[in-house]
């Protein structure tokens, strides 16, 4: 999703990048996998990802950050979880 959304990456390369990892998929499961899952399936997804991060990790360290993104006050958290990182924004 990052890949497609942030990064502009098209189904095409997506496609070739993962064959590279050795995932074994195709251009039809990557657009299903784009336009099937809602917002509240990622999300939940997301923190499971999170907890088991939290749960498994050797070391956890954490950055506030504050700005201001069209005039209304937000935040983003960071964590940096051993292995990875995960990241939270709100406003």
């Amino acid at each position: 999703m990052t890949l497609y959304h942030r990064g502009q990456m098209t189904i095409p390369r997506i496609t070739t990048q993962l064959r590279d990892l050795g995932i074994d998929i195709d251009r039809r499961q990557i657009r299903r996998l784009l336009q099937d899952n809602s917002a509240a399936d990622l999300l939940g997804e997301a923190q499971d990802v999170l907890h088991a991060g939290l749960g498994t990790a050797s070391w956890v360290s954490v950055d506030d950050t504050g700005a201001q993104h069209q005039a209304r006050n937000g935040y983003c958290t960071r964590m940096w979880i051993g292995w990875g990182q995960a990241r939270r924004s709100a406003r």
